[in-house]
């Protein structure tokens, strides 16, 4: 974790912010969250993680609390507020996605756990997850859970190196195993492709008709404070490939990380300008810790 001394001050400014206004932001996502509605909808319990109620059904994709990576921040009564959860999507091992004290609050309760391949032995070894209770989810796997059907995809969050604009290559080659989704409710579809380094057309069978998707902002390793960034027109031709009338952006405000990789809605109203250059039809949203996104 970068140490807040060498965070420029405005960013240093909104940690302290979500830090103090944590408490209530919590209380409040959760009521909204267990609250007896027909809305459809997904809250961001941080930058890239969600809980969610489709069709009455309560669950989440990495589910995690601001404390695992502020440590100042206060915590929070996981294991009550979260008593409704049928089951947890488990994407992927990074620490901004797998907040392993809140799972092992929650690891004897009933919840399913659907993970990939990667992650069994670590959830069951660190963790605590009871084995009965977790399920591992293949490529193309569909999984009905009364109302809901979810299919596992393959992941994206593989890196590779990438030119810069005088050619020369940037980053490096790295494999990280993990899932993307897609989540068919109430005659809706929404996808949720999760962490994406490769902007290349996915190895994932056409998802017709889609109804939004949940676009996990990522412009190229130390690139957030650069005014052009280099994967910009990249991912903007990626996100917009996958066919959705509706974007939400997310991965924002990530307070593990540096000032050089923390993405914020500068350069998220730079995509959105992107996106609408390229087609103006296309709904884009921006949503942070706290938002709550109908369905």
């Amino acid at each position: 974790m970068t140490h807040p001394a060498a965070l420029p001050h405005r960013i240093e400014a909104q940690r302290r912010r979500a830090v103090a206004g944590y408490p209530d932001l919590w209380r409040r996502l959760t009521a909204d969250w267990q609250a007896d509605s027909p809305l459809d909808a997904a809250w961001l319990l941080y930058s890239a993680n969600y809980l969610l109620r489709t069709q009455g059904v309560r669950w989440a994709i990495d589910p995690l609390t601001l404390g695992w990576r502020l440590p100042e921040a206060p915590p929070v009564p996981v294991e009550r507020d979260l008593l409704p959860l049928s089951f947890v999507v488990l994407t992927h091992c990074h620490a901004d996605h797998l907040d392993r004290r809140l799972l092992r609050s929650l690891n004897q309760s009933s919840i399913l756990w659907i993970v990939p391949e990667s992650l069994r032995s670590t959830l069951i070894a660190d963790a605590g997850l009871r084995r009965d209770r977790i399920e591992v989810a293949g490529p193309g796997e569909p999984i009905q859970i009364g109302p809901l059907r979810i299919t596992i995809l393959p992941g994206l969050h593989d890196e590779r190196p990438w030119r810069s604009g005088d050619g020369s290559a940037i980053g490096r080659r790295r494999t990280i195993p993990g899932l993307a989704l897609a989540a068919e409710f109430g005659g809706r579809q929404w996808l949720f492709p999760g962490d994406t380094r490769t902007y290349a057309p996915p190895p994932w069978p056409r998802l017709d008709p889609l109804d939004g998707v949940f676009a996990h902002l990522w412009l190229g390793a130390g690139s957030a404070m650069n005014p052009a960034p280099p994967l910009r027109p990249a991912f903007c031709r990626f996100v917009l490939a996958l066919g959705a009338p509706r974007v939400v952006l997310t991965h924002l405000e990530e307070f593990g990380r540096g000032a050089e990789d923390f993405w914020e809605e500068g350069q998220a109203e730079g995509v959105r300008h992107c996106l609408h250059e390229l087609d103006d039809r296309v709904q884009v949203e921006i949503a942070r810790m706290g938002d709550r996104v109908s369905l």
